[in-house]
């Protein structure tokens, strides 16, 4: 694959929907794999952030373009970073989220340099912090395990105890 040393604005931005959008893939399939409670809390805040980055660069690029934006699939040679698809087992879905997060930052990072000075420059820059806040928060709050309410005989309740 050949190295990409310049994005044009709207390739930045379509570079940058489709990030957004695999991320949206990625933590919905994880919502839909995870059973602990509060990850799931955890899971959905993060996508509405994701979904907010998404819809801000498709308003942009519908602007600048005057076209809506019905399908988007960028060539994975023309990508700058490749995200895992879906969580491949509720064990696993903090260190995918963990691994995506850290691939978004990147992207950012590196793309903020070859995009034209400007706004999307900026963009990009600050939606690598955002996606750091994203890393710090399932660094600090996933949850291995759920916390079970312990009752007076020292064992957790059967309702709360999830099969193996």
């Amino acid at each position: 694959m050949a190295k990409i040393t310049r994005l044009e604005l709207l390739d930045g931005l379509k570079l940058a929907i489709q990030l957004e959008t695999d991320l949206r893939r990625f933590y919905e399939a994880a919502i839909e794999s995870e059973e602990i409670p509060a990850n799931k809390e955890l899971l959905e805040k993060i996508l509405e952030e994701e979904n907010k980055h998404r819809k801000l660069f498709q308003k942009r690029y519908e602007d600048l373009t005057g076209n809506k934006l019905l399908y988007l699939n960028v060539n994975k040679r023309r990508r700058l970073v490749e995200l895992l698809s879906e969580p491949t087992a509720a064990d696993k879905i903090l260190e995918e989220a963990k691994e995506n997060e850290k691939r978004s930052i990147e992207f950012y990072e590196n793309a903020s340099s070859l995009v034209p000075p400007g706004w999307l420059r900026q963009t990009f820059l600050e939606l690598a912090e955002e996606e750091r806040k994203h890393l710090e928060l399932l660094t600090g709050e996933y949850r291995e395990t759920e916390d079970l309410e312990v009752p007076d005989n020292g064992r957790p309740k059967k309702s709360e105890v999830h099969a193996a």
